[in-house]
């Protein structure tokens, strides 16, 4: 149980990250799908 306490921070911080990781690349991504698609 300690360790299920301990977790949850870390986990907020790194899914955190990768969310906005995630979202600037998706984003790129678009924007080069959006040009070649042109």
């Amino acid at each position: 149980m300690n360790r299920m306490n301990c977790t949850p921070k870390v986990r907020q911080k790194k899914s955190n990250f990768w969310g906005v990781f995630i979202m600037k690349l998706s984003y790129e991504d678009k924007v080069q799908i959006y040009e070649l698609r042109k």
